[in-house]
């Protein structure tokens, strides 16, 4: 069980078919480490374009309140506006501003205001409510996906492992065949 010799019944195809095996089973679990690792590059840069999603669902939430907001007011405003004008053309007409049909027409006009402002507030609730889900589900696809690209970038590493081990026993059976062999012929 020394070193070969020539002539040890390892032919040179023998020699050059354990090389290719072995340089076979190297490029093989080099290429599975770097197609995971290659994946998990992806499922990084997919995660950072669904995080920026739910920036951008976050920020769209806070202008939806805004407006919102600048729209309630300018409605109250509004109110304030006709109630006045409804007086003043009553006031112009003769008409007693304090007496029951105006003071029934601007509660009126003021339950009118109120409830706008209402629909406005609650129409807004619910587009940044919607708008905060989206978010959420932006932030949990990109966690889903860092998760998945790690995973495959791992099942790279395992594969590469697998293809490493059986080259070697594929190689180490090969080999111990030859040595069998040469140790019948001494």
């Amino acid at each position: 069980m020394g070193a070969l010799r020539q002539g040890d019944g390892f032919t040179t195809g023998q020699s050059i078919g354990m090389g290719a095996d072995l340089l076979g089973g190297l490029i093989g679990a080099s290429s599975e480490v770097q197609s995971g690792e290659s994946s998990q590059r992806q499922a990084i840069y997919s995660a950072q374009v669904l995080r920026q999603n739910a920036e951008l669902e976050e920020r769209t939430a806070r202008e939806i309140r805004e407006q919102a907001d600048f729209a309630i007011q300018q409605r109250g405003l509004q109110t304030v506006a006709d109630i006045g004008v409804g007086q003043a053309q009553a006031a112009g007409a003769g008409v007693v501003v304090n007496q029951d049909s105006i003071a029934d027409a601007v509660s009126d006009a003021i339950r009118a205001g109120t409830l706008d402002k209402i629909m406005l507030n609650k129409n807004a609730q619910r587009q940044a409510m919607a708008a905060k889900i989206r978010a959420t589900s932006f932030r949990d696809q990109a966690s889903n996906t860092l998760t998945a690209g790690s995973n495959i970038a791992s099942a790279g590493l395992s594969s590469a492992t697998g293809t490493l081990l059986a080259t070697a026993g594929s190689v180490a059976g090969k080999w111990a065949s030859f040595s069998d062999y040469n140790s019948k012929e001494d």
